[in-house]
């Protein structure tokens, strides 16, 4: 079995070095007096005792921090954690001390004699040293928290450029534009009034795709309206090969999700699938609470290589991960396949 130790921040065991080699060495004079560095075996067997209790408090100090700290986490709580915390981390601290002096007395260790003065010294000492760990502590969780969402910052950066790109590459696309063009011409001969509303709807789709492009999220209303549009010129190309079917409520289509989600997802279960009158593409987009599910039934190509040969599905679950700290779930059985995204409340301004 696998025993993990309580851990603050990366920094812990440094941080340990620094605070309790010397608050030792201090505790070790204190108690023994002159002889402890007089004298090289009392010296070590003095370190080697005290440095074994010490470590036990420090996990026990960490324990005590990493408890308090899930407890109480968002940064506006960060004074009553400290208030809780310090008070508790003296009483262990104390305890400790005075179980080493008692121990020191009780084995007549070399050199010892009980001195209250020393005594309170040690408690005075312990508790300063107990308020600088603390606060270095604090100090350190911060900056690495800092770097961390520096890190993700310059990730999501990464993420939403990599999500520009594919959008870009969806707006210039020659098969889809070819194909757009090409049911539009058939339209004009066949179907003049058709072939307006076919022209119409394209003209939202690139629309949206110029316009929303640059923004980092838009309201799930928005995008269902543009992928109802894109949807329109798939389904004037092929046909009862595809459905679409949405169920989406009211409440949820104000929450927010990065712009050309959905129709990335319909173009990959598209590209991923054979589309036939026999074996349609039939897909469902519901949602639930706060996570919005797109579920397509699966007729796989024969000569597919790979279920996201293009990345867009793993770009587009780190760039959730980024934005939210929330998962895209994806599920999938032999007949279907079920990708559940988060919705997103918060309202966020322009990527940097």
């Amino acid at each position: 079995m696998h025993l993990k130790l309580p851990q603050y921040t990366k920094s812990d065991f440094a941080i340990m070095s620094f605070i309790i080699v010397p608050w030792i060495l201090l505790l070790n004079r204190l108690i023994v007096g002159p002889l402890y560095f007089q004298n090289f075996s009392v010296f070590l067997a003095a370190t080697f005792i005290t440095f074994l209790l010490m470590g036990l408090s420090w996990q026990i100090h960490t324990w005590i921090a990493v408890t308090v700290r899930d407890r109480f986490p968002r940064e506006n709580q960060n004074s009553l954690r400290l208030l809780l915390s310090i008070p508790l981390f003296m009483l262990v601290t104390a305890l400790v001390t005075t179980l080493i002096f008692w121990c020191y007395n009780a084995v007549h260790f070399p050199g010892v004699a009980f001195d209250a003065r020393n005594y309170q010294l040690a408690l005075l000492s312990g508790a300063i040293v107990n308020v600088l760990a603390t606060f270095t502590h604090e100090a350190v969780m911060r900056f690495e928290r800092w770097k961390a969402v520096l890190i993700e910052n310059e990730q999501l950066k990464k993420e939403y450029m990599q999500s520009q790109l594919l959008g870009l590459k969806s707006q210039i696309n020659p098969h889809f534009l070819f194909n757009s063009l090409n049911s539009l011409s058939s339209l004009i001969n066949d179907d003049e009034q058709e072939a307006e509303l076919f022209l119409n709807e394209m003209s939202k789709v690139y629309r949206y795709l110029l316009r929303n492009n640059e923004e980092e999220l838009v309201s799930l209303h928005t995008e269902l309206d543009f992928v109802r549009s894109y949807f329109y010129l798939l389904k004037t190309r092929l046909g009862r090969a595809v459905e679409l079917h949405v169920s989406v409520n009211n409440d949820a289509t104000e929450k927010q999700l990065p712009p050309l989600t959905l129709q990335m997802l319909l173009e990959d279960a598209l590209n991923c699938n054979t589309c036939s009158r026999e074996y349609p593409v039939v897909i469902h987009i519901t949602s639930c609470e706060d996570m919005l599910e797109l579920r397509n039934s699966i007729h796989k190509k024969i000569t597919e290589e790979g279920d996201d040969p293009s990345g867009s599905l793993e770009n587009m679950k780190n760039k959730f991960w980024l934005l939210c700290q929330r998962r895209v779930e994806v599920a999938e059985t032999e007949s279907e396949r079920v990708i559940r995204i988060p919705l997103i409340t918060e309202k966020r301004g322009k990527a940097a």
